[in-house]
């Protein structure tokens, strides 16, 4: 028996070349396993929607099997080429699985669109899925197709009706950066609700300018046009500022709004950042939106004026200032008073907006800002 002899270097090459024959010969059996499965999955489709086995004889037969076209498909799985796909002779098979003159299969068109939202311009998409299907088959031309179809949904989205069953309404907005002939800043508003079921939606948003009271005020027409009436609003939950509170007054005036208590606190606050009273004034502000009752909350709320009136009196004005506005929530169920008395609940998907922001840094246009948006409150929702 002759004697093989191996260096450390040709034993560290052949095991190199094994893992790569490995890796590629498990792509190409994944590649023809979905190709197998995706052909099967057509087959069963013409069946049911032609009710009629292949070779078979029915006198309600409508159309007739007419052979099949052959096409190839770009997946999340790889290139699928040669993909046999029936056809009806009268062509009233209409398939679910791959759509008419597309070339993209599965979920391929969601990976894609969901580079593109996270951050990636649309030449590092091409780039990043050339190297799995050639740039022949991944091009600009290809990203710009899908990024026109999500166009549609997004507008599909803001012009879908609403329903009037929303209990609880919560009004806020965040900046954002967009680049057209300068960076400037936009705002974004949010509209999120609790039902009567007590499930709760991100409704609606809209990207403007900023956030004073004609914009929010066309905003929250646009959601009562759209049927979000309020006839079963009991409250509606804003930040404090002007501009959302004076829009809600004008469209939705006979439901009682609540200004939320965390960003009345903040703003006291501004006013005691070198005070040595920072922190005795503020612990008892907020235990005044921590009372029992609407009548003690009362109580603590003159107590507290009249101990601080002479000492702080900006940041008392600024307490005091349409303090009424943020105690209605004492007029609502006892178990959401927490729920209510502040922003928080929109806040937190707020705080997820920005967090994805500052991957993006700023908006190429008001579309790539509008598709954003789009895509994340679908993944809330």
């Amino acid at each position: 028996m002759q004697e093989l002899h191996f260096t450390k270097r040709d034993i560290r090459l052949r095991i190199a070349e094994g893992k790569r024959l490995f890796w590629q010969r498990l792509d190409g059996r994944c590649k023809d396993t979905a190709r197998a499965l995706l052909e099967a999955g057509l087959s069963w489709e013409i069946r049911e929607q032609l009710q009629v086995d292949r070779y078979r004889r029915s006198p309600s037969r409508a159309d007739w099997r007419n052979g099949f076209t052959v096409r190839s498909f770009r997946s999340k799985w790889g290139y699928l080429p040669q993909v046999r796909v029936p056809r009806s002779r009268k062509g009233s098979y209409k398939s679910a699985l791959v759509e008419k003159y597309s070339r993209w299969a599965g979920e391929f068109e969601k990976q894609v669109q969901e580079a593109v939202l996270l951050g990636m311009s649309s030449r590092k998409t091409v780039r990043y899925f050339s190297g799995f299907f050639g740039s022949v088959l991944c091009s600009a031309q290809a990203i710009s197709v899908l990024l026109r179809k999500l166009d549609q949904k997004v507008a599909e989205f803001h012009k879908r009706p609403l329903a009037d069953d929303f209990e609880y309404l919560f009004l806020d907005g965040f900046a954002l950066r967009i680049r057209q002939a300068l960076r400037r800043p936009y705002t974004a508003l949010m509209a999120w609700g609790i039902k009567l079921d007590g499930s709760k939606e991100l409704i609606d948003y809209k990207i403007v300018t900023s956030e004073k009271a004609i914009f929010c005020q066309s905003f929250l027409e646009e959601l009562y046009r759209r049927g979000l009436t309020g006839k079963n609003l009991r409250l509606i939950v804003t930040d404090g500022a002007k501009g959302f509170a004076e829009a809600a007054s004008w469209v939705y005036g006979q439901v009682p709004q609540q200004s939320c208590i965390v960003h009345r606190l903040r703003n006291v606050g501004k006013y005691l950042k070198r005070s040595p009273n920072r922190q005795t004034m503020l612990q008892e502000a907020k235990e005044v939106f921590n009372a029992p009752d609407k009548a003690q909350a009362v109580y603590r709320a003159r107590a507290f004026l009249m101990r601080w009136q002479d000492k702080e009196p900006k940041a008392v004005s600024c307490f005091a200032r349409d303090l009424d506005s943020s105690l209605s929530f004492y007029d609502q169920p006892k178990e959401l008073w927490n729920k209510l008395k502040s922003t928080n609940p929109l806040e937190r998907f707020l705080r997820e907006f920005r967090r994805r922001i500052r991957l993006v840094d700023s908006f190429a246009n008001l579309s790539s800002a509008d598709r954003w948006l789009y895509a994340l409150i679908q993944k809330i929702n």
